[in-house]
């Protein structure tokens, strides 16, 4: 998946999402990078709907993959928001999780 373009991530970035910056932010990054779960995903048995940003360009790709391993889940692409989209958006990101649980997933 696209994660390790997360070691890109200028350190004051870094540094607001993490207690770690420079060279420790990127080994975290390698470390993480080395986890495949997309195995894995087949076996969810949970309704599931997955988001992402349409602004987020990075996650765009492991968004649709993850929703196509898990059966029965539900990709949301939400329009004119980017990473973090449920931070900069509670509302439309409750109204979401909202709707998606009385659907019944």
């Amino acid at each position: 998946m696209t994660l390790r373009l997360y070691r890109m991530v200028p350190d004051r970035v870094a540094r607001g999402v993490s207690d770690v910056a420079g060279d420790g932010w990127r080994a975290l990054v390698d470390e993480i990078a080395t986890i495949d779960i997309r195995r894995e995903l087949a076996r969810v048995q949970a309704p599931t709907l997955v988001t992402h940003g349409r602004w987020e360009w990075v996650s765009v790709p492991d968004a649709r993959e993850i929703a196509a391993r898990i059966p029965g889940a539900r990709l949301w692409q939400v329009p004119h928001l980017g990473h973090s989209w449920m931070v900069h958006a509670p509302r439309v990101f409750a109204d979401a999780v909202r709707g998606f649980a009385r659907a019944g997933g």
